[in-house]
């Protein structure tokens, strides 16, 4: 499911990102986790589910989604990977205009929504949104 309210989390341990920025942030340590390695992701920003947990429980948020092929999609994320190397991004056409990065994190991922579409809420009742998440959205 594509999930795109404000707080949504995924963790995973194999996760694709993409967005039109990605920009490598410092070492931190994250507890129950260990040392990671945070990304801000900026402009249309997508994370999505590779390979679940084995086991299947959440290790930072207990509101965290864990199913294959669950997705966020925002304007801005913060991503955080187990890995404390700096992971090589490819630039990709995405659009008929705008190119994108695009890295595949074969590690712990955890990434949360910092900030949802503006026009989300204009269109959608963001809490039905976030009790009945949805597979498409249509605009």
């Amino acid at each position: 499911m594509e999930y795109i309210y404000q707080d949504a989390e995924i963790e995973c341990s194999v996760s694709d990102i993409i967005s039109r920025n990605i920009i490598t942030g410092s070492i931190i340590s994250v507890p129950n986790v260990g040392i990671c390695r945070k990304y801000t992701c900026k402009r249309n920003s997508e994370a999505f589910i590779i390979k679940e947990l084995d086991p299947k429980e959440a290790k930072i948020s207990d509101g965290s989604h864990l199913e294959l092929n669950d997705s966020l999609k925002a304007e801005n994320l913060t991503v955080f990977i187990k890995y404390s190397k700096t992971i090589d991004k490819e630039k990709c056409p995405y659009t008929g205009r705008h190119n994108v990065q695009y890295m595949t994190a074969r590690y712990f991922t955890h990434a949360i929504i910092t900030l949802q579409f503006i026009n989300i809420t204009k269109v959608l009742d963001i809490k039905q949104v976030k009790a009945n998440p949805i597979k498409k959205i249509a605009f």
